[in-house]
């Protein structure tokens, strides 16, 4: 009931058995034949009608309700399961919300996992400099009159695709490029307002969850 962690269980989506928690939900998403052992209530999880994929189940289980304590049937019903059926040894990543990257070593020492040895990652940014790059005109302009539906359907499409290519570190983005156009019909965005630029492009790599990214969006905004 206590505390605020994210896990995930190695193994490959549609196929190996999965074990997800976040935000004291766990999930289960398992082959048929071992759900039928394991003996959870779940539903069957939808194929869009794809030939020749075996059926798997997924089993969602609230961890938070009052029930959710041993000498509960429901419960022990659970540590039955996994005791039995689901205990073959994985390999988990595990993000605990309530421990800091820079929290002391002794804090970290008497954490309920460190009886496990884990492997502590620090997700730190790596840094990218661009090659010049064309921004696109959307990004300078400061007009304060509202968009067309359509206009803003194209700005937003465009600026998507723009940023993808930066993010992917494209030559079609940059301002010395001459690709023929036949083999990319890619334009670069042209307009008065357009500049050239070098960027730097800071990429995260790790097991990070969502509310991270959306506090890292709402702080570059």
């Amino acid at each position: 009931m206590l505390g605020n962690i994210m896990i995930l269980s190695e193994g490959r989506a549609g196929i190996d058995s999965l074990y997800i928690l976040k935000n004291g939900q766990l999930r289960l998403e398992l082959p048929k034949e071992t759900y039928e052992k394991a003996g959870l209530v779940g539903e069957p999880i939808r194929d869009a009608g794809r030939k020749h994929v075996k059926t798997r189940y997924a089993i969602d289980i609230d961890l938070r309700k009052p029930s959710m304590v041993h000498g509960k049937k429901g419960f022990e019903r659970i540590v039955w399961a996994f005791k039995n059926v689901l205990n073959a040894a994985v390999t988990w990543l595990f993000y605990d919300f309530d421990t800091a990257q820079d929290a002391p070593a002794d804090i970290k020492e008497t954490s309920p996992l460190a009886k496990h040895h884990p492997v502590t990652r620090a997700c730190e940014s790596l840094p990218i400099r661009t090659a010049p790059v064309t921004i696109p005109e959307s990004l300078n302009s400061k007009t304060s009159e509202p968009w067309s539906e359509t206009n803003l359907r194209t700005h937003v499409l465009e600026l998507s695709e723009w940023l993808s290519l930066v993010a992917l570190q494209s030559p079609r983005v940059h301002t010395d490029d001459e690709i023929d156009p036949y083999l990319s019909r890619y334009s670069r965005p042209e307009g008065d307002l357009t500049e050239i630029k070098k960027l730097v492009i800071l990429k995260w790599s790790g097991f990070i969850p969502a509310e991270w990214l959306r506090q890292l969006f709402i702080v570059c905004m």
